[in-house]
């Protein structure tokens, strides 16, 4: 009779789990829904903006520890839901006919990315979010024609990826001192202080930055990219850069499409900080003011990791960025793209 009764509690626990977890992704599709219906612009969209706001709350009330998807339990059913979204934004790029004159950009998890410019497609900061990795890594091996890593953090790097994709013979740029810890490879090109390569008519262009709250350039070694696709669009593509220090671009280059990571680049830009002598907006102005691009990207939003470390998820800062400053930007939602129409 006890075992009995708690073979029953146990499934009622277990039934009990399952409903609460199926709510909470129904819910988390409702939110998706509203982002199908209010696609990224660069324009003002109050619903878009409230959207994300209530993944904001979804996030930091889900996968902290004790919640319905604590990040402790790897894979979950929220990582699934996810991996689902870069599944098909993977199939959507390759499918996507690659036209000339037009560029279009695929947010994968965290910062990473996929541009398609006529038959070009280049992945940034490109990372899975489960542990059985090797096929989305061979597809996104097979569909890219360079891969770009911004520095060696792990929800900014996948090892499993560079592999597939060096076996690919497919080039992978990333700072030298991780390519030292990878074998010799005719396709790793390590990036000390700077470099210049051109890859299936990609003009790329990186240098070495220093990396968010780092001491210097050592402490964290991190390289930005900048791109000029066949279309004409040219774009920066940051990671964890602090862009108020070491950031140029080259001169006489007009800039697209400039994406910068999440929050404050530093200690002077934090709510709260004992040395904070500014508002992230300046922080944020002073890229533009040094880059003048036409469009600007916030990244880095809700990498669950963080979440569940107890950072917020944020999308709020990019809500007030994007309120506060004078030059286009936007963010965007795993799996969502952007289009930039051909340049007059």
């Amino acid at each position: 009779m006890t075992s009995w009764l708690v073979a029953g509690a146990a499934g009622f626990l277990a039934a009990a789990q399952a409903q609460e977890t199926n709510v909470a992704l129904a819910h988390l599709d409702s939110l998706a829904a509203v982002l199908e219906a209010h696609p990224p612009t660069f324009a003002a969209d109050p619903a878009r903006e409230q959207a994300f706001l209530g993944l904001d709350r979804f996030f930091e009330a889900a996968v902290r520890p004790g919640q319905p998807f604590d990040l402790a339990e790897y894979p979950n059913d929220l990582w699934r839901w996810i991996d689902r979204r870069l599944q098909r934004a993977l199939a959507e790029a390759e499918a996507a006919p690659g036209t000339a004159d037009k560029l279009t950009v695929w947010q994968m998890y965290n910062m990473g990315l996929l541009c398609r410019s006529g038959k070009a497609v280049v992945g940034m900061d490109l990372t899975p979010v489960l542990p059985e990795a090797d096929a989305f890594n061979r597809r996104v091996a097979a569909l890219v024609d360079v891969l770009l890593v911004t520095h060696g953090h792990g929800d900014h790097y996948a090892p499993g990826l560079v592999h597939a994709c060096l076996a690919a013979g497919k080039p992978v740029f990333l700072p030298a001192a991780s390519a030292a810890e990878l074998p010799p490879d005719p396709c790793l090109f390590p990036v000390d202080d700077f470099r210049e390569a051109e890859v299936s008519s990609v003009r790329l262009t990186a240098r070495r930055g220093i990396h968010v709250w780092a001491a210097g350039r050592e402490t964290v070694p991190i390289v930005y990219y900048e791109l000029a696709f066949p279309s004409g669009h040219a774009a920066i593509f940051c990671g964890d850069l602090d862009y108020t220090r070491a950031f140029e671009k080259t001169p006489g280059l007009a800039i697209d499409l400039l994406v910068v990571p999440w929050r404050s680049p530093n200690e002077s830009y934090e709510p709260g900080s004992p040395r904070q002598t500014a508002e992230r907006k300046d922080a944020v102005q002073i890229a533009i003011d040094r880059i003048q691009p036409r469009h600007l990207l916030y990244g880095h939003y809700a990498e669950l990791g963080h979440v569940h470390g107890g950072m917020p998820a944020s999308y709020e800062i990019a809500a007030g960025l994007k309120r506060a400053v004078a030059t286009p930007s936007e963010w965007m939602f795993w799996g969502e793209k952007l289009v930039f129409p051909p340049i007059p």
